[in-house]
This record gives structure tokens, sequence and C-alpha cells, in this order.
């Protein structure tokens, strides 16, 4: 009887921990803790993650102008305060005018010498140099287009031909990716900015008169602690981050 007493003793305590186990155990958690502060810190870091979402929607538009041949466009949506961008696709390769007369014209032609009519069809709409009036395509050449009606106004060599309604939405991006956390806000440098890729991918900056500048400056600002970085965009595309103090 005393040595199953024994026995059943001795069983008892191997079924503790040990001093190596209990050491192991607290390993570990230090080490989660620790993998878990940055993971923590990067979630509740709205000023990088508009950053590297602003990064991320410029690459994939300047990717999609070159996939796609057509020129794409970003601003600021004008429908929402300062915190989210509107994508828009072109009918046409270049971020500029369409294509440009290559003679005078007088006010009662209808036919058009320009310097190419490539991306032209019939049943596009257009506007000529400083004609502020629409008029419908109903034939073209590789270098004439032919008017539904007289042009209305005399025009110049060199006169831009714009295409109506050139720009539209794209589908591919949804307005969950186009929008920054509501922390930050955006300013650019020109103001009220206009950015575009043409087919070659190269940048374009407009301002509101339309003055095209080489490079484009978003300062995104965190309202809550006041950080910022900025987003410079050159010609050639590049984009350069720099987190501001």
């Amino acid at each position: 009887m005393n040595r199953k007493i024994e026995l059943l003793k001795i069983n008892t305590k191997k079924k503790g921990f040990t001093m190596v186990e209990v050491l192991a155990v607290l390993l570990i958690l230090g080490v989660l803790a620790i993998v878990a502060v940055p993971i923590k810190s990067w979630a509740e870091n709205p000023l990088g993650d508009a950053t590297k979402q602003t990064v991320g929607i410029l690459n994939l538009i300047r990717m999609r102008a070159i996939s796609t041949t057509s020129a794409y466009r970003i601003k600021l949506d004008p429908d929402v305060s300062g915190n989210k961008y509107k994508v828009e696709i072109a009918k046409t390769r270049g971020c500029e005018s369409l294509t440009e007369l290559t003679a005078d014209v007088e006010s009662t032609e209808q036919e058009l010498t320009v310097a190419s009519a490539e991306g032209l069809v019939v049943g596009d709409s257009i506007i000529v140099g400083t004609d502020e009036y629409e008029n419908e395509i109903i034939a073209t050449s590789a270098s004439t287009i032919t008017l539904g009606k007289p042009l209305g106004t005399s025009q110049k060599e060199k006169a831009n031909i714009e295409l109506i309604n050139n720009w539209f939405k794209d589908i591919y991006f949804s307005q969950d990716n186009l929008t920054l956390p509501e922390e930050i806000t955006i300013h650019g440098n020109p103001t009220n900015w206009t950015l575009c890729f043409d087919s070659r991918g190269h940048a374009n900056v407009y301002d509101p008169l339309g003055v095209l500048s080489y490079d484009l400056t978003l300062t995104l600002t965190n309202t809550a602690n006041k950080s910022s970085s900025e987003i410079t965009i050159f010609r050639g595309g590049a984009v350069k981050v720099e987190y501001l103090d």
C-alpha cells in the first residue's frame, strides 16, 4: 500500500512545468509583443498609408496609359473636399489638343486640312481654334476632316482641334481605391492641378489656365498630428517621396 502511494506521488510531480518550459513560453510571448508593436503602429499610420496609396495610384495610371495607348489624367475630385482623386481616360493618346490645322480656313469652309486625322472618326464632335460652337465630323481621310456644317469663324494655321467629350471615367479604378483616409488633406503645387500621363507614360501638369509645367508636388498632411509627406512627379513619370518633420 505504501509503495503505491509513493509511485502516485512521483507521477504527480512529473506533470508540472519545468523552469526551462516557463522561460521558453516567456520568450515566445516577448517575441510576439515585439513583433506586434510595429504592426500596430503601421496600421495606425494614415499618412504612411495615404502616401503609399497615392504613389500606387500614380504608378498604376502611368502603366495603364502605356498599356492602353490612351492618355490618363488625375486630379482632386471637385465633389469631395480634399482627400479623394478623380481618374479619367481619354479617347486620344495625347494630353493636349488632338491635332491642328495646316492651313488657314474661312468661316464658310467645311473641309479642313489637318496635321493628322488619326484618332478622329465620323460622328465625333470637335471645336476648332477659337470657335465657340461644336461641329460634327461627317468624313475623314489621313489629313483632312469634313464637317457637317460650315465652320462659322475663320481660323488660322496651327489652330488647335479639340475633341469634345474626350475624357470619361475609367471603371478600372474603384471609388474606394481613390479615397484617402479622412485625416489626410492634399495640396498641390501648382494649385488646382491636373496631372496627365500620355500614351508614352510622360507626365504633363496643367493649372486651371492650361499652363503646362513639368513637375508636380503633392503635399499630404495628417490633420490629427500635422505630419506630412511630399510626393514629386517628374516629366518622365518618375515619382519621389519625402517624409517631412
